[in-house]
């Protein structure tokens, strides 16, 4: 009979569960949404998503057409527009510029939702203490991101400090959190067996990154390091537009080939094979990946990508 008992009781907490699951922290769920939808639809604000019926494929293909001069915006030498207008191709370069201006709106959000779930007082600040209960290791970070000094992140710094790695100026404290925490001797510098620790690359990336040849990678190096893994993730996303629009294989976009192949850019029911965003988390860097971040150690990502590599030096 005590047995029943228990196989019973157990029997009631089972479908108690199944009727009541576990609560979920909402922003959560809505960062996961914020993922998603940038997955599907990598080039465009948030503002524009309302824009975009996906229902009515003919006025898609109107709003997208009509959203093209605004990617065809011609750069000029330091990577920004030039005010004059494009040639009638978006090129990689236009891409990754307006690839990382949407990446941006659509962090702003994921700051905001991040706030909700930290904010402990509801006064839209993150505070020093808000922040090192869930990040003890990132005191660095939070003093980084807190760009006026007033000892709290406002909405925008606190994107700076979710997503560092998606954010001029803050490889400093990335490239402290990478020493801190694969620097075993504590001397400073990175070895091969420590940097190998940190990536799956192997010695040619090693020798890549090392650039004064001293066969260990130091602060600068390995702020490089960081810097060269969001050129690889922005050269592989626009690499992988081009695979699925580009169909004369010319390495850039009219506006026809981005109309009839308009779901990798503003639909739903085709995405690119993983999310955009997550593209610039720091734990996301697999095999084909480490082949990005090789070319781009080597300055070819760089170029694409439309940001020089001095300015890692500037942040520094």
């Amino acid at each position: 009979t005590k047995m029943l008992c228990v196989f019973l009781l157990l029997l009631l907490l089972t479908a108690t569960l199944a009727l009541h699951p576990v609560h979920q922290d909402p922003a959560q769920d809505q960062r996961h949404l914020v993922h998603s939808v940038f997955e599907k639809r990598p080039i465009l604000f948030l503002s524009e998503f309302e824009d975009f019926n996906e229902a009515d494929v003919d006025l898609v293909k109107q709003r997208l057409s009509s959203l093209f001069p605004a990617l065809d915006c011609g750069l000029d030498d330091m990577g920004e527009p030039t005010g004059g207008g494009g040639d009638g191709l978006v090129d990689k370069r236009e891409l990754a510029w307006r690839l990382k201006r949407v990446e941006q709106d659509h962090l702003h959000l994921d700051a905001r939702l991040h706030l909700q779930q930290f904010d402990g007082n509801d006064d839209l600040l993150l505070t020093y203490e808000e922040l090192m209960t869930a990040y003890p290791h990132h005191s660095q970070r939070f003093y980084s991101a807190d760009l006026n000094k007033d000892g709290w992140l406002s909405e925008s710094e606190a994107g700076r400090f979710f997503h560092p790695e998606s954010t001029p100026g803050m490889l400093k404290p990335l490239a402290g959190e990478t020493m801190q925490a694969y620097d075993r001797n504590n001397d400073g510098v990175l070895t091969r067996a420590e940097a190998h620790a940190h990536t799956a690359g192997g010695q040619e990336l090693f020798s890549s990154l090392d650039k004064d040849r001293d066969g260990v990678l130091n602060f600068t190096e390995v702020a490089l390091w960081h810097k060269f893994k969001y050129d690889a993730r922005v050269a592989d996303l626009i690499a992988r537009l081009l695979a699925v629009a580009d169909t004369d294989k010319d390495g850039s976009l009219t506006v026809s080939e981005m109309t009839e192949h308009y779901t990798v850019f503003v639909g739903v029911n085709e995405t690119l094979t993983a999310p955009h965003l997550e593209l610039f988390d720091e734990d996301v860097l697999g095999k084909h990946d480490d082949h990005m971040l090789q070319e781009a150690a080597a300055g070819s990502a760089g170029a694409a990508s439309g940001v020089e590599n001095h300015a890692v030096h500037e942040d520094l």
